[in-house]
């Protein structure tokens, strides 16, 4: 997955965004003014003036945070939102089987466009680890945020295939496209709901929660981010002779929630941008380091992205091996082999590199596991001992323990290489 952007690029949003609602609070006592700066507050059936102008002015905001941070690549990105959107009107307006290849053809396509960037980033950076001259990627154009821009294109097609989407217009989906608070690593939002607050935004805009989430966003990623900078287990000498278990852990932990202060924070600056800007962004993480289980730390974890892979991943895969005739009495086997199937392409969608697909596979076992106890527990367990595992406090607290340790472990692959992890188990062993 191609790295979220540094404070430059959030600074520079939150200076643009907050001119912005500057302005309507300045000329708020000018409704016709207001009105063009936020929308009227009520749903229109076509396409107003003031829905017009404010896509204006927040594409534009995102043009200037994209330009002024020197991601100039819309070249590329305008050109691929204005092919999606007339594809998605043909979808919408062809017959099923039409509609079908054509969505078909767009998925395809963008699947290839994010697999060539993300090859060309993956050489580059083996490139400078190796210390070797860099590839000659002048001429190359990468697209940034590419992983989420293809989550946003294949949930639009797939829903104009569906004939779900409403109130399309191409300013609206090419702000949606561009909409800088959600384009890199930020909250995944889904069309519709955009263009709903697009239509009607005036009512969510909420200035005082907008400004303390973007303050929440910084302090993770500014001071608790950095705090723990010094402790990871990518600045620790892994065959260092001193090396010790309680280091390898505490690195391992510090590691953890730096990630999850790095892309909380990002998702705490992004929503309240968002707000700001009348976009109400869908939360994305809920203490999932608190979870009693697996399934429930996924609930809780980069929640929008686990539910668009659950919706357009998980049940389309489960729903065909139950089409087959071995697996329609094994409902158990069906869905272990459909989430093994969603962790494999979640690990790839992040990289494509054989740590992330083993993620994806323990991931993916883990979970599946759990299905397996669960249906045990449900046919062997006396209700006395069910009530207990659901219910008793030192349950919870040993259920929580061993979920926080199995994504630990998870972390270290994604970390460090099999090598390294073969060290660290003889550590251990010793």
């Amino acid at each position: 997955m191609a790295n979220a952007p540094d404070l430059q690029f959030w600074l520079l949003g939150f200076i643009l965004v907050t001119a912005y609602f500057s302005v309507s609070l300045i000329l708020s006592a000018s409704a016709p003014v207001k009105v063009w700066l936020l929308g009227s507050g009520e749903k229109a059936d076509t396409l107003s003036g003031a829905t017009v102008a404010r896509n204006l002015a927040m594409i534009c905001v995102s043009v200037l945070i994209f330009v002024l941070t020197g991601m100039n690549n819309l070249i590329v990105l305008i050109p691929l939102t204005a092919l999606v959107y007339w594809s998605g009107k043909g979808i919408m307006t062809s017959p099923k089987e039409k509609a079908f290849w054509i969505c078909l053809s767009v998925i395809i396509f963008v699947t290839v466009v994010f697999c060539y960037n993300e090859y060309y980033v993956y050489l580059l950076l083996n490139r400078m680890i190796s210390n070797l001259n860099a590839l000659p990627l002048k001429n190359v154009m990468l697209v940034p945020g590419i992983s989420y821009l293809i989550l946003r294109v294949i949930h639009f097609s797939i829903e104009c295939y569906r004939k779900r989407i409403k109130d399309l217009d191409f300013l609206t989906f090419l702000n949606y496209i561009l909409f800088f608070p959600s384009f890199f690593g930020g909250p995944l939002i889904r069309y519709n709901q955009f263009s709903e607050d697009i239509y009607n935004s005036s009512v969510s805009i909420d200035y005082v929660g907008g400004i303390r989430r973007i303050i929440e966003g910084f302090f993770k990623k500014v001071v608790l981010c950095r705090f723990l900078l010094p402790y990871l287990l990518a600045n620790t000498d892994l065959v260092s002779p001193s090396l010790t278990r309680t280091r390898v852990i505490l690195g391992l932990y510090a590691y953890m929630f730096h990630v999850y202060f790095h892309f909380s924070g990002y998702t705490d600056i992004s929503i309240g941008c968002g707000k700001l800007l009348g976009i109400n962004l869908p939360e994305n993480f809920n203490k999932p380091f608190l979870k009693k289980n697996l399934q429930q730390f996924w609930v809780s974890w980069n929640m929008t992205v686990t539910s668009w892979l659950t919706e357009y991943i998980y049940w389309p895969v489960a729903g065909k091996t139950r089409d087959i005739q071995q697996l329609r009495t094994r409902p158990i086997l069906s869905a272990s082999m459909a989430i093994i199937v969603t962790f494999v392409v979640c690990g790839m969608w992040h990289w494509a590199t054989i740590n992330f697909i083993v993620w994806g596979i323990y991931n993916g076992v883990g979970l599946s596991i759990l299905n397996c106890y669960r249906s045990f527990r449900k046919k062997h367990f006396s209700r006395k001992w069910k009530d207990y595992v659901t219910s008793s406090w030192y349950a919870g607290v040993a259920s929580t323990v061993l979920t926080f340790q199995f994504v630990a472990f998870g972390f270290l692959i994604l970390r460090c290489d099999f090598k390294q992890i073969e060290q660290l188990w003889y550590l251990f062993l010793r």
